[in-house]
């Protein structure tokens, strides 16, 4: 599966807590597949 996220500030540099909101959705999707 591939998945395509709206990294946030992954792509462009912003604050910690955007990261870790794309992390825990990344894991969420990881758990439910």
């Amino acid at each position: 599966h591939v998945y395509v996220f709206d990294y946030y500030g992954l792509i462009n540099p912003g604050s910690i807590d955007k990261i870790e909101e794309a992390c825990t959705k990344l894991k969420q999707v990881l758990k439910n597949s």
